[in-house]
């Protein structure tokens, strides 16, 4: 007789309701174990291979810590051993991955010597068959692609939810999610906030405190000392807490929503759409809340008390590479004159560069900013031109693709066998065209092109915090800025491109 080989089960449901109540697991496993009373010669493994609440599309349930994923741990290590036989109800059970990985992670099962039952279609996957079998070969390719195409649908067709749920809670409807600031609570009928007012009395007296000249560590140990409670219920206040509250533009009713992708098994946040800045209520007068913003900023102020130079940290000089500084000069007037230098001018009189004068520097290069001047040779300019591309092609790859899955439905399993490759190589297309335009759009997002817009329609020269918040979003594209008397050149991260700027605009 025989030796009897060991058979496995292993289930997964991506719903986390449907894993608290465990019948969709129950109901694969239940029916796996009646369909291996046909086949005497497996015997049901006591352990069984588990994931509750695992995404397949995206490939959660292969983590080590996975059910899949110790599966494959455990062959590897030659715990499950050559011979055996995993049960699954479906192939999507393995997963919702893109055809051609789905694939790779089947035969990775089949090689460890893992023969594979697929229940529903009563179909074993013999890991030691020498016998290429066309039928079950194409019934497992059009079962690979179907699972990822439905979840990637159902991605979709989610994520275009989300977007019309955020537009009506930004335009004032229901809002998406009981998530808000500690010191408001959402209505019954979702439709709007209510402020908690003894919490935001005290977000009101951390600002009267910091303007009071008492920092965040001082504010937190105060408050430890009298025993007020924390809004999370964490034990103690902590100077991060108390910066995140100071910091934050929610207190003046802003709303940034996000939305979440997957890339390499991580959650990504990216920024969608403007800032609503009438979503929440507001709690901290805007006078009160930039003063704070101000006191900030002084902590780290040039010698001088303010923020001088809006070029801090990118000025470069063109003939030795050297720093350009910001410095002053007296004048008979008694009115001192400002220039940009560079260091080896006059500290080691190793270069020969002209000084800049700083205002019409500054002047022209905010007029270059508004008018556009400044970023048509970016990075970020440079992305959206190629984006645009990537989109129709992606349009053109995508009528090809549903051109050959009408044609499989017609053709022969000879011509299946001949369009199924063609198939696959427009699936690595798309998908490589999808994850540029993804990452091209994440990259477009982060650039704070936007935000130096949206702040220089209220900038004002005068405002010290309004420049040094345009000198951090100007160092977040631009490496250097190289100042002459007659032109500025600029080089921008990620990009070879530079951009040169007349001082006389034409």
């Amino acid at each position: 007789m025989s030796k009897l080989q060991n058979a496995y089960l292993y289930s997964r449901v991506s719903n986390v309701d449907a894993a608290k109540h465990g019948e969709g697991l129950r109901r694969q496993q239940e029916k796996a174990k009646d369909w291996l009373k046909n086949y005497p010669n497996y015997k049901l493994s006591d352990k069984v291979f588990v994931d509750a609440g695992k995404s397949g599309y995206h490939g959660a349930n292969l983590d080590p810590q996975a059910g899949l994923g110790s599966f494959l741990e455990a062959c590897e290590r030659g715990i499950v051993l050559p011979g055996s036989l995993l049960c699954v109800e479906l192939v999507d059970r393995l997963g919702r991955l893109p055809p051609r990985q789905a694939k790779n992670l089947f035969n990775k099962i089949l090689d460890y010597g893992i023969s594979v039952a697929i229940v529903k279609w009563n179909l074993i996957v013999d890991a030691f068959s020498n016998n290429d079998d066309l039928s079950s070969d194409l019934l497992l390719t059009v079962g690979f692609h179907l699972a990822y195409m439905e979840s990637k649908q159902k991605s979709e067709r989610i994520r275009a939810t989300h977007a019309i749920r955020r537009q009506v809670a930004l335009s004032g409807g229901k809002k998406r999610t009981a998530v808000a600031p500690a010191w408001l609570r959402l209505s019954d009928d979702r439709s709007t906030f209510t402020v908690i007012k003894s919490r935001a009395e005290l977000i009101q007296k951390i600002y009267q405190l910091k303007l009071g000249g008492k920092g965040a560590n001082i504010i937190a140990r105060e408050f430890n000392e009298q025993g007020i409670p924390t809004f999370s219920g964490k034990p103690k206040w902590s100077k991060t807490t108390i910066n995140t509250y100071l910091r934050t533009t929610a207190v003046l009713g802003h709303f940034q929503a996000h939305t979440v992708t997957m890339v390499n098994g991580k959650r990504v946040y990216t920024k969608s759409g403007d800032v609503n800045t009438d979503y929440y209520p507001e709690i901290i007068d805007e006078s009160i809340f930039y003063q704070v913003q101000s006191t900030f900023k002084n902590n780290n102020a040039g010698r001088f008390g303010n923020f001088q130079n809006l070029f801090r940290g990118m000025t470069k000089c063109d003939l030795c590479g050297s720093t350009m500084s910001w410095t002053r000069s007296p004048s008979s007037t008694g009115i001192p004159n400002f220039y940009l230098r560079c260091t080896n001018v006059y500290l080691k009189k190793l270069c020969s560069k002209p000084s800049v004068k700083y205002e019409a520097f500054e002047d022209r290069f905010i007029d270059a900013l508004l008018n556009g001047e400044i970023f048509k040779d970016s990075f970020e300019s440079e992305l959206s031109e190629k984006s645009k591309q990537a989109k129709a092609d992606l349009h053109i790859l995508q009528q090809q693709k549903s051109n050959i899955q009408e044609a499989i439905t017609l053709a022969s399993p000879e011509a299946i066998t001949e369009l199924v490759p063609l198939l696959d190589q427009l699936h690595l297309q798309i998908n490589a065209t999808k994850q540029f335009l993804f990452e091209s759009q994440q990259q477009i997002n982060n650039s704070p092109i936007q935000e130096i817009n949206s702040l220089l329609r209220t900038f004002d020269t005068k405002n010290q915090t309004q420049r040094e918040q345009l000198n951090l979003l100007l160092k977040r594209t631009i490496a250097t800025i190289k100042p002459s008397r007659d032109s500025f050149t600029i080089d921008f991260k990620n990009s070879e491109k530079s951009s040169k700027i007349n001082m006389i605009q034409c």
